[in-house]
């Protein structure tokens, strides 16, 4: 048996008095946490209640102290998990599909692999997260920090990105076909291959991404910031440009622009 008390949180742990305290009013006789490394359902079930409840909001720190293991086993589908503290967790093919974590914690967090359909990440925090290959379908990820995020071959199809801080996120090859980008800042990223068809890049900025290979076909780009993105081997057909700012431009004869549209001075 593994049992976590208040009195080691203080002599141990350097844990601040008011959440010491606030531990041993729910747990005057400690937490056995030896269930995290017990069987899959043993651990499931105390994780859940770990992030049930106010703890959510430690699991970063003790992860870091080393109180907690950094792989959560767990059935996080539909869970509430809102502001929870879950910096360099290990959530790698986790269950998160519907779940609620808006103004989450998460960064640099290995949520390689995770189904994360559908669930709400308002304003979470994700720089520096590993999201590769994580199906993101119809996420909800308005005001997201995913700066330095990893999210080669996701699936962010239909996704909502508006206003989304993408700086130099890694997407190549990512899916974010019809997804809302309304004013997201994909500054300097790499979407390598990506498929953006019928995304709404609106007023987003571009500047200096790589977007070589990249499929665009019916984007909305109006009034977006091109300047010196690389199109080399594009496709923007049927796309609209109207208002974008493509000064600098990158791209080649493979490059294939809308129809009656004059290509712009290369960079």
């Amino acid at each position: 048996m593994i049992t976590l008390t208040a009195q080691m949180l203080r002599e141990n742990f350097g844990a601040c008095e008011s959440g010491a305290q606030r531990f041993e009013n729910d747990y005057p006789a400690g937490l056995d946490l030896s269930p995290l490394w017990g069987s899959d359902e043993e651990a499931d079930g105390l994780w859940k209640e770990i992030l049930g409840g106010w703890l959510r909001t430690q699991v970063g720190w003790a992860i870091t102290t080393g109180i907690l293991p950094a792989r959560i086993r767990a059935d996080l589908s539909e869970a509430n998990l809102s502001e929870a503290i879950l910096n360099r967790a290990d959530l790698h093919r986790a269950n998160l599909s519907g779940a609620d974590l808006h103004m989450a914690i998460l960064n640099r967090a290995d949520l390689s692999g995770a189904d994360l359909i559908g669930a709400d990440l308002n304003r979470a925090d994700l720089s520096g997260a590993d999201l590769s290959e994580a199906d993101l379908h119809m996420a909800i990820l308005n005001r997201a920090d995913l700066r330095w995020a990893d999210l080669r071959w996701a699936d962010l199809s239909r996704a909502n990105l508006s206003g989304a801080d993408l700086h130099m996120a890694i997407l190549n090859r990512a899916d974010l076909s019809g997804a809302d980008l309304i004013g997201a800042d994909m500054s300097g990223a790499s979407l390598i291959r990506a498929n953006l068809i019928r995304a709404n890049l609106s007023g987003t900025n571009l500047s200096g991404a790589d977007m070589s290979g990249v499929d665009l076909s019916g984007a909305s780009l109006s009034w977006a910031n091109l300047i010196r993105v690389n199109l080399i081997g594009a496709s923007l057909s049927w796309a609209n440009l109207i208002g974008a700012d493509l000064r600098k431009v990158n791209y080649n004869e493979y490059t294939v622009w809308p129809k009656d549209f004059p290509p712009p001075q290369a960079g």
